[in-house]
């Protein structure tokens, strides 16, 4: 159930990508900015989960700290940068290093460090190819 989730998670990513890429745009929605929106919710939804990963469990790094400067990051690239997508690309791979530590301390089981690492890897290039074509 879990990795269907974190797969589910992907979809609006390549969705919204790919909407912009073909200018699918209405008065209502624009999906530019429903990405910018979504990379906010799900960027804050995995700082919080390492923030209550702090709290449950001993750590090698201190997740509160690198958490909550992660989403302060994350928040202040997406109320004034026109390319958010660098700063959050960038977040992502911080928050999958996180990860990394977290599993090789077996903190966090294998296998949802493999399915991080592909969802990380989608979103990632989502952002990316929306900095550079759209």
């Amino acid at each position: 159930m879990a990795a269907l989730l974190i797969c589910a998670g992907a979809a609006p990513f390549i969705l919204l990508t790919a909407m912009a890429s073909y200018n699918v745009e209405y008065s209502y929605f624009k999906p530019g900015v429903a990405l910018k929106s979504y990379s906010l919710a799900i960027g804050s939804f995995v700082c919080g989960s390492h923030w209550g990963i702090y709290l449950a469990k001993s750590s090698p790094i201190n997740l509160l700290v690198t958490s909550n400067i992660c989403t302060l990051v994350l928040w202040i690239a997406f109320l004034y940068s026109e390319n958010y997508e660098l700063f959050f690309s960038v977040i992502f791979l911080l928050l999958l290093l996180v990860d990394f530590i977290l599993n090789k301390s077996n903190i966090v089981l294998g296998g949802y460090f493999k399915y991080r690492s592909i969802i990380t890897l989608i979103v990632v290039l989502c952002l990316v190819f929306n900095l550079i074509f759209n």
